[in-house]
C-alpha cells in the first residue's frame, strides 16, 4: 500500500490529474489535452493495490515519456508506446537492484517476487524482460 500512496504523491507533484471513472475501453487510460495529462482510472477493475499500482504506473509511463496515441492510430504505434510506457513504469518504479535483491532473498517464481514487490506478474514479467533486453538483470 505505501507504494500505491507513493505513486499518488508523484503523480500530484508532477501536475497529473486522477480521476476514478468507468473507462468503456480499458481499465484505465491517459489523455494529453491543454498541455496537461490526466489518468482515468476504474478503481471498481481492481481487486488489490498491487493491481492498481501496476496500472497506475504504467499509465504514468505514458504522461513521463508523452507516448500518448489516439485510439485509432496504428498497431505498430500502439505497440511503440505501450512500449515506452512498460519501460519507463519499470526504470520508475520497479528498479534492477530492487528485483535482484528480492531474488536473493530466495524468491524466484515470478508470483513470489511479484508479491514480494507489490507489482502484478504482469508488471514483473514486463520489467524482466525489459531489464534482460538492456543488459541489467540476467
Amino acid at each position: 500500500m505505501h507504494k500505491l500512496l507513493g505513486l499518488y504523491s508523484q503523480l500530484e507533484k508532477d501536475g497529473i490529474a486522477v480521476f476514478d471513472y468507468p473507462v468503456e475501453i480499458a481499465d484505465a487510460s491517459t489523455i494529453y489535452l491543454n498541455k496537461r495529462y490526466a489518468i482515468f482510472i476504474d478503481i471498481n477493475q481492481y481487486q488489490t493495490a498491487a493491481e492498481e499500482f501496476s496500472a497506475l504506473a504504467h499509465e504514468y509511463g505514458h504522461c513521463a515519456t508523452g507516448a500518448t496515441h489516439s485510439v485509432c492510430s496504428s498497431l505498430d504505434l500502439i505497440e511503440k508506446h505501450e512500449y515506452k510506457a512498460d519501460k519507463r513504469a519499470a526504470h520508475e518504479f520497479l528498479k534492477p537492484d530492487e528485483l535482484q535483491e528480492a531474488v536473493k532473498e530466495g524468491y524466484t517464481e515470478p508470483w513470489e517476487l511479484a508479491e514480494r514487490l507489490n507489482v502484478t506478474e504482469d508488471f514483473l514479467r514486463r520489467a524482466v524482460y525489459i531489464y534482460q533486453c538492456e543488459g541489467l538483470i540476467d
